[in-house]
């Protein structure tokens, strides 16, 4: 195995990454996941349920969700 993939192995199974699913407006319902698909479809559930959720990798937003709802009130709102 060369060294570049020995490193990228062991670096990665030692500190696998962690996507954090927040909800603002119900921080009980944050989940923390080590899949990034899995956080996708958590926010998007999460977001349809509460108006809002994101993704959050080493702090910073990776992605974010608002409700049909939420968008729909922007829409008309906002024009």
């Amino acid at each position: 195995m060369p060294l570049s993939c020995a490193y990228n192995y062991f670096s990665s199974n030692k500190h696998p990454m962690r996507y954090e699913v927040l909800v603002p407006s119900a921080m009980y319902e944050s989940e923390s996941v080590l899949d990034l698909d899995r956080a996708y479809d958590l926010m998007y559930d999460l977001a349809e349920e509460h108006g809002y959720a994101e993704i959050r990798k080493d702090g910073m937003v990776i992605a974010d969700r608002f409700s049909d709802t939420m968008n729909d009130i922007a829409e008309c709102v906002f024009g």
